[in-house]
């Protein structure tokens, strides 16, 4: 059994075949050892053909590194997804339905909070349920508010610097630099906040 690799006019290899399998082979064809073959398919070489002294033969291509902005691209979609990572520890135990009446809550329980006499729909039937005072779910529901809204910030001013400095960027080295000096920021800004620190930021 015997593989061979079709390639084209640029010595990209587009296909293979095997004797044992396939009567017609395409020209231009050469070929091609097992591992060789193995290596290609699996992805751990790319390989072209090419030309020396009037004879083919495969070398290892190396890709030209994508576009500047195509790099600047993935490293902001890489922080946008570490900021996910971080927020989705304070917002997955809530439900959608939750997360979405939020701010009518409050809005009702800075009323509260400001004496207002009410009524607070909200915070009434769920301080029914669990047995509170409107005043402490008042308390309660300010004081997650504050907290999320330190964080908020936080992430925010991280995201705006570090676009910054991956628009400021002229090379993939200081696209990394700017992606490594946020991984430090954001590590010590997720332990502060009692946090897990997610793996999302950068390679």
């Amino acid at each position: 059994m015997t593989k061979f690799a079709h390639y084209n006019s640029e010595g990209v290899i587009v296909g293979f075949y095997d004797d044992a399998l396939h009567r017609d082979i395409p020209e231009p064809f050469l070929e091609i050892e097992d591992n060789a073959h193995s290596d290609h398919v699996n992805g751990s070489k790319t390989l072209r053909v090419e030309e020396v002294d009037g004879e083919a033969q495969f070398f290892e291509y190396t890709p030209p590194p994508p576009p500047l902005e195509i790099i600047q691209a993935e490293a902001k979609r890489s922080v946008v997804g570490w900021i996910n990572a971080l927020t989705d520890q304070l917002t997955s135990k809530y439900s959608t339905i939750e997360i979405a009446g939020f701010v009518a809550k409050k809005i009702e329980a800075e009323k509260a909070a400001a004496g207002d006499p009410g009524p607070f729909p909200m915070l009434e039937s769920e301080a029914t349920l669990t047995g509170e005072t409107v005043a402490d779910l008042a308390a309660v529901v300010l004081a997650k508010d504050a907290a999320y809204e330190a964080i908020t910030a936080a992430v925010t001013g991280l995201r705006r610097n570090t676009f910054t400095a991956i628009d400021a960027a002229t090379s993939a080295p200081d696209v990394q630099a700017a992606i490594d000096a946020a991984k430090v920021s954001a590590s010590a800004m997720a332990e502060a906040m009692g946090l897990i620190v997610p793996e999302a930021l950068g390679a």
